[in-house]
């Protein structure tokens, strides 16, 4: 009884997508792109032709365009490639693959690439690979950050911030007229990298001096009389990683997704400044919610909103869902599902949270 439902079920959604594509329109004719006019699905995936170990970009747009694919998000973690070394760019490698998607009609949102560090750089400037938080029950000395992983630099640091405005201006500018390109992502599942940096800890000093004005004012919220920790003078404010306050650790997310939004709003500035008026700004949050993330404020500086939703089960969907429709401005959403990490319970699943994506104000699954 139950398998006859759900194959029913199946059978409706299945149905009911292919009405939707043929009226909404998957063609893939040329046509100009407006973020807050859409009159269709962007329906897409994430494309990596640079990851592939022989050249197969002819036969993957084929394949794209017969899956009634009309949205790719590219170049996202490619800092290395976009600038192979110090001051050296290079664009061939995604013009020939952005042409062949203008060739089939499908748009290209290209990402800055800002969250993987080149070798060259984290060579160069090692003091730009960040301290991370100790996330023991009693904290402890932070833990330096090695070359290899994504997200490892601290992204306050005066040089990455140099680095990183010459890289969003090339590429922006580079792409700024062609048509194809319908909208940039900023960085890719941004948080504040747990950094505890010196200068991280200074901009958090500064932040409290702001709020509380005094020292006593502070350790008289932070009931810092316990354990006798008050203090009387700002430079005798502990780090953070051996804190055991849960007023410091609460103060200390909110400077967190302070330093995130900030980041994001710095990088919707310089891509505007170099972008076409009709590309839109989005960015990309990883997952439902992130204690260092605070999105509905970083959206002010966005044209719209894009997610990672990792799917796992439904109660991550019903959630997911129902925090992201809080912070949709418009229905022009770029939204991304990625490959689940575990096997689905049921047939149709993958096309169930597309449906409740549509049903949260979302336009646009991407995979």
């Amino acid at each position: 009884m139950q398998r006859d439902l759900m194959s029913r079920l199946y059978l409706f959604v299945v149905g009911t997508v292919l009405v939707l594509a043929s009226v909404s329109g998957f063609s893939q004719t040329p046509s100009t792109f407006a973020p807050d006019k859409m009159d269709t699905v962007l329906y897409g995936v994430a494309y990596y032709s640079e990851y592939m170990p022989y050249e197969r970009s002819d036969k993957d747009v084929q394949l794209m365009q017969q899956a009634g694919i009309n949205v790719v998000r590219m170049g996202e973690s490619s800092w290395g490639l976009w600038e192979p070394e110090d001051g050296r760019f290079e664009y061939a490698w995604m013009d020939r693959v952005v042409a062949a998607m203008g060739t089939a009609g499908i748009k290209v949102i290209l990402g800055t690439s800002t969250y993987s560090i080149p070798s060259w750089m984290a060579h160069q400037h090692p003091e730009i690979l960040t301290r991370t938080l100790n996330r023991s029950i009693f904290g402890g000395p932070s833990v330096e950050s090695t070359y290899g992983m994504r997200q490892n630099m601290d992204t306050d640091s005066p040089a990455f911030r140099i680095y990183a405005e010459r890289l969003i201006r090339h590429v922006v500018a580079h792409y700024k007229d062609n048509a194809t390109v319908i909208g940039w992502q900023l960085d890719n599942e941004t948080g504040s990298n747990d950094s505890v940096d010196r200068d991280v800890f200074i901009g958090f000093q500064h932040y409290l001096e702001k709020k509380f004005v005094t020292p006593e004012a502070l350790s008289k919220a932070w009931f810092l009389n316990y354990w006798g920790e008050n203090l009387h003078t700002w430079e005798d404010l502990p780090t953070r990683e051996g804190a055991q306050s849960t007023g410091y650790k609460l103060e200390w997310t909110r400077w967190s997704q302070i330093r995130v939004t900030d980041y994001l709003h710095w990088q919707a500035v310089l891509v505007r400044q170099s972008a076409s008026p009709r590309q839109f700004v989005t960015a990309d949050y990883s997952g439902m919610m992130q204690r260092d993330v605070f999105q509905y404020q970083s959206l002010e500086y966005l044209s719209f909103r894009r997610v990672t939703r990792r799917i796992f089960l439904q109660l991550s969907i019903g959630v997911g869902h129902g925090q992201s429709r809080r912070s949709y401005r418009a229905n022009a959403i770029s939204y991304c599902l990625r490959g689940a990490h575990t096997t689905f319970p049921h047939p149709g699943w993958v096309l169930l949270t597309c449906f409740a994506q549509f049903s949260t104000k979302g336009q646009s699954p991407t995979f």
